[in-house]
This record gives structure tokens, C-alpha cells and sequence, in this order.
């Protein structure tokens, strides 16, 4: 889904939904989606060894991992944000 560009997936969207608002709404979704999946997965593969060492030792499982790199993201997220809006 990243790898397709909004614009295509507007014109796609916009065959089946018509020139609507929703439509660019939902292409820019699909494609943030994509591309947020993308960087989440990064973070969990390349976070800090001894942060997950900190959280596996409190009992937690994928989910601890998930949400310590979950912290990573966070200005990732708000530059996209940001970059929709413009």
C-alpha cells in the first residue's frame, strides 16, 4: 500500500466513490497506512536491545516490545500529520 502514490489511489477511489471528500480522505489513508506499518515494523526490528531486555524481564511479551517501540514513532507520525494537512 505505500508503495502506490495517493494520487493513484485517488483516482481509483474516486471511480468507485465518485469526486467526493471521502475520497481523498481515504487515499490519503491507505496510503499513511502503509507506510506506517512499514516504519512500525522498523522500530520493532531495530529498537534498543537492552530497552526489550528491560521489558521481557517485567514479564511482558510482543505487546511490551510493541509498545516500547511504539515510542520511536511518534515524531514520524506527527511530520506525516503535518505533511497531510499542508
Amino acid at each position: 500500500m505505500c508503495g502506490v502514490d495517493g494520487l493513484i489511489w485517488a483516482i481509483i477511489l474516486s471511480r468507485a466513490f465518485g469526486p467526493e471528500p471521502m475520497t481523498g480522505g481515504l487515499a490519503i489513508a491507505l496510503t499513511d497506512t502503509g507506510a506506517a506499518g512499514k516504519l512500525f515494523c522498523e522500530a520493532v526490528k531495530n529498537a534498543d536491545d537492552k530497552q526489550m531486555e528491560g521489558v521481557a524481564s517485567t514479564g511482558a511479551g510482543q505487546v511490551g516490545k510493541q509498545i516500547a517501540a511504539k515510542q520511536n514513532t511518534r515524531a514520524w507520525r506527527m511530520i506525516q500529520i503535518d505533511r497531510n494537512m499542508l
